[in-house]
């Protein structure tokens, strides 16, 4: 029998205004998991919208031959929204489950598939990344109202910069008593994801500037003196042997 629920997510918009969804996202928005008995393979059960489907031994990064359960899966659901009011809201959404019953401190016995956190935070976002509203909301916590009585202490994040030094403020902001360690977790995340949903503006804006596209010796694989820039930013390749921050890989 399988255990858990398949409901739709908080409602975690800041306001009324309408948003438009960009499509970023690393799962889909209601995304609900639930366990079947933990076995040697083991199989999950994801809920996706309105279909269904059953995959076994959803991973195969296995290391070596030896058989593998599942115990515990934190699942993070990410999206961008687009409003019309040109403000952006970013979410996140954080569940953890464990793949076995376990016995509360309260007498009770928590279920397999039974969310153990389920945690929601959305920000409101100007175009520029400064942070003009907060909303943080529980639906599962393991000491239920003294972990959910931290929600409103989020809105200590207004006022912040998703790209200028945000995951230091947020550090000292809500280090250890004065956050959550999953919700500030979860909110470090955020920038990244901004960042992905402006990708397309900030390329045609720098192309039209004829400036250097941003993601340009951001990593290995865009180095100036990469193949990957040679064929597909030929303008911006530098040779090897002319300079550039790293030697090309051999």
């Amino acid at each position: 029998m399988v255990r858990g629920c398949c409901r739709a997510g908080p409602k975690s918009s800041v306001d009324t205004s309408r948003r438009v969804h960009t499509g970023f996202a690393l799962q889909q928005n209601f995304a609900k998991t639930a366990f079947l008995k933990a076995g040697a393979q083991g199989s999950t059960l994801y809920f996706i919208g309105l279909q269904t489907k059953l995959i076994n031994n959803p991973s195969n990064m296995s290391l070596g031959t030896s058989a593998r359960k599942p115990i515990h899966t934190r699942s993070i659901t990410m999206n961008s929204y687009l409003r019309e009011d040109a403000l952006w809201e970013v979410e996140a959404h954080l569940v953890d489950v464990k793949a076995y019953d376990f016995p509360t401190s309260r007498g009770g016995m928590h279920l397999a598939g039974d969310p153990v956190h389920d945690m929601t935070i959305v920000l409101l976002v100007t175009a520029e990344g400064l942070i003009t509203d907060v909303r943080a909301k529980y639906d599962s916590a393991p000491y239920d109202a003294a972990c959910m009585a931290i929600e409103d202490a989020y809105r200590g994040l207004v006022g912040l910069h998703l790209l200028r030094q945000f995951r230091a403020a947020v550090r000292e902001r809500f280090g250890t008593i004065d956050g959550c360690t999953h919700m500030s977790e979860l909110v470090v995340l955020l920038p990244t994801v901004f960042v992905q949903s402006l990708s397309a503006q900030r390329r045609e804006r720098a192309q039209r500037a004829g400036k250097k596209p941003f993601q340009l010796d951001g990593c290995h694989a865009l180095a100036l003196t990469s193949p990957v820039v040679k064929e597909y930013y030929p303008e911006w390749y530098v040779r090897p042997e002319d300079g550039g921050k790293r030697k090309a890989r051999q």
